[in-house]
């Protein structure tokens, strides 16, 4: 008998099979975790052994070059419309619900523990029921008049509202172990294992209370990233309730499903065969008059991936693919450490021409030891200790340049200069401190972080009272989501201001933006509190005209007009035309002309 692909069955079994895969992997990236956390050894010994903590600089250098500040996104409408304002209200509501640090824990788990990272973004309400009348005014005053009761009805009201922003752990992932590729949205079904107190569990999953005992216990995960194994008596939760939430397409498992962006919720609490939770996702809402979903047509759990390998979703991380020139890098530190610590400086004397009361007191050296040797050249001398051979130094070099190749991060790209000569080329590269592997990976976490976005937009849309009348008029539009070329990385003001600068200089004059705010930002870099006002309209230019003429123009009354027009000479105290006006008598400024033109 074939099982309905849409039933509590075959939705378990799917979710037995991930894990199973998930608790396989985990085994790795519990390793990858402890190597940056500086336990690369599985076991304490007595002996001495050295680790170099490459992991922990890689991983913050790396982390820092694809994402090391929050950028602001702008959304714009395939309707032409503006959406200035709904933009700043989307940058507000990604940074109150903690977009910078949930991007960045999922960059991190991509480059150290899993080579995947996840963030869930979320609406989430609380509610009470309120008795609302079932008549309009009039009629209610009608009632009161007459002494009746007022019909009233129960109907929830929001209380609080807020979005959410989470970093989901690798760990709690779960995913289509059928899916191939490397974007998740084209994925059948995402999903997460979770844990939350009762009465959380009670709110959000509408459990009773005779449920407590079947689903609360100990929550704690067997296959937890972080290592609490040197815990004498780990705590345990007996409140918690753990579940499985889960976002699938509708076509893929209804075949009675008409639309492709339509997703559905599902929710599995432990202890209870039938999932609590079935119902159309809250971040999307159809509108059957265009035949278009109005919200977020992607699923609510965004994953980052940093590369991919051929039918495997699930890539290693940098940690992991340079283990091996780790544990090379530290077997050579252990080695140097061996040689210096036995390679001690050991003399020897000759018995026979030494007196043997500083014989005795030679051999009892508490620093450096002597031992006793028949060598007729020398009374006293030096054993030859053994010299660390030099192919292991060179050995260690190259297993630091294949995992600075592993992870594209050289030198260069770590702000130091490269070992052998130096030159302008090289410096060129340190400050621009980028290559296009890095410039590849960081445009995936810009991808990532729009994807985020366009969620929360959708959702912002769907429940914020404070959204703009002309993003709510167009819940149909198709809304785009973009962000600035390399915003996802810090610039220091000196930079940003540069770069302002100059764009203000070539565009300001075009009159197709208002530059106050670039001013302002500007400003606000050069740490100058200023108030901005409206600028002066521009005056007209007047024309610049030269004149060039003798000492006996001078007498022409026309040229005498118009070097008072222009205010070379002082108008004629007389309102009749300076016509045969004897020169010294038109001013201080003709006479100095006058003078000048004699001279010459």
């Amino acid at each position: 008998m074939t099982q309905d692909p849409n039933s509590a069955p075959a939705w378990q079994a799917r979710i037995a099979a991930c894990k199973t895969e998930r608790q396989r992997l985990v085994s790795e990236w519990q390793i990858n975790v402890a190597y940056r956390a500086g336990q690369p050894f599985a076991a304490q010994s007595t002996s001495d052994r050295i680790s170099v903590n490459v992991d922990w600089s890689m991983t913050r250098a790396k982390h820092a070059a694809l994402f090391s500040q929050t950028p602001s996104v702008t959304v714009s409408s395939s309707a032409g419309a503006n959406l200035s304002q709904f933009s700043k209200l989307l940058n507000d509501r990604l940074t109150k619900a903690g977009a910078g640090p949930a991007i960045d824990e999922a960059v991190i788990d991509c480059i150290n523990a899993s080579g995947i990272g996840a963030a869930l973004v979320a609406y989430e309400a609380r509610t009470e029921e309120i008795d609302v009348p079932t008549v309009d005014g009039m009629m209610a005053s009608l009632y009161t008049m007459v002494g009746r009761a007022v019909p009233t009805t129960k109907q929830k009201r929001v209380t609080s509202a807020r979005f959410l922003l989470d970093h989901v752990s690798p760990d709690d992932l779960l995913w289509d172990t059928t899916f191939v590729g490397s974007d998740f949205d084209k994925a059948n079904w995402v999903g997460r294992s979770g844990r939350v107190f009762w009465d959380d569990a009670k709110r959000l999953f509408g459990l009773k209370d005779t449920d407590r005992e079947k689903v609360c216990g100990d929550a704690k995960e067997p296959n937890a990233l972080r290592d609490t194994s040197n815990q004498t008596q780990p705590y345990s939760e007996p409140s918690m309730v753990s579940f499985d939430e889960i976002w699938f397409r509708q076509t893929s498992f209804d075949a009675s499903a008409k639309y492709f962006d339509g997703i559905q919720r599902l929710v599995f609490v432990n202890g209870i065969e039938k999932p609590v939770i079935d119902e159309p996702w809250n971040g999307q809402r159809f509108d059957e008059q265009t035949g278009q979903y109005a919200g977020s047509c992607k699923f609510p759990l965004r994953i980052l991936t940093l590369s991919f390998i051929s039918n495997d979703p699930i890539p290693p991380s940098d940690s992991q693919i340079g283990r091996p020139q780790v544990d090379e890098i530290n077997a050579h530190r252990t080695s140097l450490l061996l040689n210096r610590k036995r390679s001690i400086p050991i003399r020897w004397a000759d018995p026979s021409r030494v007196d043997p009361l500083v014989m005795s007191k030679l051999m009892r050296g508490d620093i450096q030891d002597v031992l006793p040797i028949v060598n007729g050249a020398a009374a006293i001398g030096e054993v030859a200790r053994a010299a660390f051979p030099r192919e292991d130094h060179d050995s260690a070099q190259i297993a630091r340049q294949d995992l600075t190749e592993g992870w594209s991060l050289g030198a260069n790209q770590l702000g130091q200069f490269a070992s052998g000569e130096r030159s302008a080329t090289e410096a060129a590269s340190i400050a621009q401190s980028n290559n296009s592997r890095i410039g590849y990976e960081r445009a995936r976490v810009a991808k990532f972080f729009t994807g985020v976005a366009e969620v929360m937009g959708g959702l912002v849309v769907l429940y914020d009272p404070a959204v703009p009348d002309e993003a709510r008029q167009r819940l149909g539009a198709e809304f785009s989501y973009t962000v600035r070329p390399d915003s996802t990385v810090f610039e220091d003001a000196s930079t940003r201001f540069q770069k302002l600068s100059t764009f203000l200089n070539l565009t300001m004059k075009s009159g197709l933006y208002d530059p106050a705010s670039v001013i302002q930002e500007m400003a606000a870099l050069a740490s100058v509190n200023v108030e901005l006002k409206p600028p002066h309209p521009p005056q007209p230019e007047e024309p610049n005209i030269s004149i060039r003429f003798s000492g006996e123009d001078l007498m022409n009354p026309a040229v005498i007009a118009l070097l008072q027009s222009r205010g070379v000479i002082p108008p004629p105290q007389s309102p009749q035309p300076a016509i045969g006006q004897n020169p010294a008598d038109m001013g201080p400024g003709l006479e100095r002309i006058t003078k000048r033109t004699d001279e010459v």
